[in-house]
């Protein structure tokens, strides 16, 4: 796989869990969501071509940005976070102990990494004039039933983004 579709296929990745449900990341950032429980991003009046350019220069953006630490340096740098006074007992446990939490290290850098990601594709629609808007349980619903990086789900989105009646009522 070449590295030009490698990058879309993650910008189309991180474009679908963007563009929808966020529910657990934004209660992990304490974000308002004024009763909603997912999110879009829109911007009035915009045709589909726009929005799909901004979104996938966004997502580009996103995707591209050197927040990523690879898996081995966040290993090591999690065995380094043991202190002094630690070893000693470390050696002592099992050693699926100091694993767990390499492993718990991992993830934590992976889930921050990911939300420096989604941060920067945020700011970047912000840049471009788009505004979240709060899904309702019926637009949820509908959305559920299409195809996660499907030209539908994708339109469907669109459309409610460019419906400035909805932008206003639903916005975030």
């Amino acid at each position: 796989m070449n590295a030009s579709r490698t990058t879309m296929l993650a910008a189309a990745v991180l474009l679908a869990g963007c563009a929808a449900t966020a529910q657990s990341r934004n209660m992990n950032r304490n974000t308002n969501l004024h009763g909603y429980a997912s999110y879009s991003w829109g911007k009035a009046n915009v045709n589909f071509k726009d929005y799909t350019a901004v979104v996938w220069e966004c997502t580009t953006r996103g995707v591209l940005s050197p927040t990523h630490v690879d898996a081995p340096t966040n290993a090591i740098n999690a065995t380094r976070s043991i202190t002094v006074t630690q070893q000693p007992a470390l050696i002592t446990e099992a050693p699926l102990t100091v694993l767990d939490a390499v492993v718990d290290t991992e993830l934590e850098m992976r889930r921050e990494d990911n939300q420096q990601r989604h941060d920067i594709i945020d700011a970047c629609l912000v840049e471009n004039g788009f505004h979240r808007f709060g899904l309702t349980q019926e637009q949820t619903a509908h959305l559920a039933t299409l195809p996660h990086g499907s030209v539908e789900r994708r339109q469907y989105l669109q459309e409610l983004g460019a419906n400035p009646e909805i932008l206003r009522r639903q916005g975030i």
